[in-house]
């Protein structure tokens, strides 16, 4: 498609080439939103990651303490 579409005499061809335009606008505003869910979506889940290993890590240490204290 070319911009003289947007321009053109026919009015039905005009009036399509701005209904393209407007939807890869959209579509690339879409993307870029996608893109921007899927990073947070990543970082949260390294951060429940990291949650994880410090719960465990928590929870051996507890059951070390009540060894020790045993003793």
């Amino acid at each position: 498609m070319f911009r003289s579409d947007v321009n053109s005499e026919n009015p039905a061809v005009a009036a399509q080439a701005q209904r393209v335009e407007s939807l890869k606008s959209q579509v690339g505003d879409q993307e870029r939103l996608v893109d921007d869910a899927k990073s947070r979506v990543d970082a949260e889940k390294d951060r429940l990651k990291a949650l994880k290993y410090q719960l465990k890590g928590a929870q051996q240490n507890l059951k070390g303490r009540k060894l020790e204290a045993k003793s």
